[in-house]
């Protein structure tokens, strides 16, 4: 029975739950794991190759998350926003505003509109691949004065994403991306890709969360409004992800067009249809940044010994949760 326990309170600390513990207002990342190394690449489109992933990792259950990028925020940007992380057109369409005026006495501090934290539920808009990129290395070192600098990519002041070996929470690769919106180990007829993220060869429904189409599933496209993250309650991913369909344009780390700096953005927005479908490819600069992109994080799987010795020495933080339901299982 002690066995028992330890091993379910293991595999709980060992869950992919990534608890912000800085700032007033803490936040959490979920992450859920994409498995099946070594899946076939899907080779129905042009362009064509995309989704085999020869190992394991985690990739964030929600788009980031104005909470979460306010936290950052204020933990990084207090006295001097040097690498921009904060873009003024966020007050008007992005649903953070800043306060102060970035000195030791009155440091900026970053709140959503009219004190709403409703709004933090929201995916964040506004912010380009290197924003992402700093947000990753601040999570890899730790969050709070975490370096934004190094970690999951050490040339930033150059404009080079080069993944490091180590990274520990990063942006995914647009095959990473690809796998865990489309790839289904499970479909019927035996492993393969959906059309849509929504494990549906058939377009979602546009309509409000948390949606009723238990078909081909729902998703935020032609209502010109973003929606919480993971409010379509009822509409999941091949592996447990929400709104890879729709809400907003995710940025992966892959370089499109290498001579001019485009990165890929797979997913579509709240806009239209358009970008939706896993035949839609699409890229933009990396500093571009607009109301209709965001970002989605992937992880690393965590070592064994780590998550053991995090059981054994009680320093773990384990955040128990009720699973959302998907009614099409």
């Amino acid at each position: 029975m002690i066995v028992r326990w330890a091993m379910r309170l293991w595999v709980a600390t060992c869950a992919a739950v990534m608890v912000f513990d800085h700032g007033a207002y803490a936040q959490s990342m979920e992450f859920v794991t994409v498995g099946n190394p070594g899946n076939p690449a899907d080779f129905r489109h042009d362009p064509s190759g995309f989704g085999r992933v020869d190992y394991t990792y985690r990739i964030a259950e929600t788009e980031l998350t104005v909470g979460q990028y306010r936290e950052f925020l204020n933990a990084k940007a207090g006295q001097t926003d040097e690498h921009g992380l904060f873009n003024p057109f966020m007050a008007f369409q992005g649903n953070i505003t800043r306060i102060g005026s970035g000195t030791v006495e009155d440091p900026y501090t970053y709140w959503p509109p009219e004190f709403d934290f409703s709004l933090d539920a929201l995916p964040v808009n506004f912010i380009g691949i290197w924003d992402v990129a700093r947000f990753a290395n601040w999570m890899h070192n730790g969050q709070g004065d975490g370096d934004t600098e190094t970690g999951a990519y050490n040339h930033l002041d150059e404009l080079l994403l080069t993944r490091e070996a180590d990274a520990r929470y990063f942006i995914p690769t647009e095959d990473e991306w690809y796998k865990a919106a489309y790839f289904d180990p499970a479909k019927p007829g035996g492993p393969g890709y959906w059309e849509y993220p929504t494990r549906s060869d058939s377009s979602p429904t546009a309509e409000p969360p948390p949606g009723l189409d238990l078909v081909n599933g729902s998703a935020n496209f032609g209502t010109f409004q973003l929606t919480p993250v993971g409010a379509y309650t009822h509409t999941l991913g091949p592996y447990g992800t929400y709104d890879q369909g729709g809400n907003l344009w995710e940025w992966n780390e892959t370089i499109v067009l290498d001579d001019q700096g485009f990165f890929g953005l797979r997913g579509g927005s709240f806009d239209n249809i358009y970008g939706l479908e896993a035949s839609h490819q699409d890229s933009y600069p990396g500093d571009l940044e607009n109301p209709i992109m965001g970002a989605r994080l992937a992880a690393s799987v965590p070592e064994p010994s780590a998550c053991l010795l995090a059981l054994v020495s009680g320093i773990g933080v384990v955040t128990f949760r009720r699973g959302r339901h998907d009614s099409r299982k």
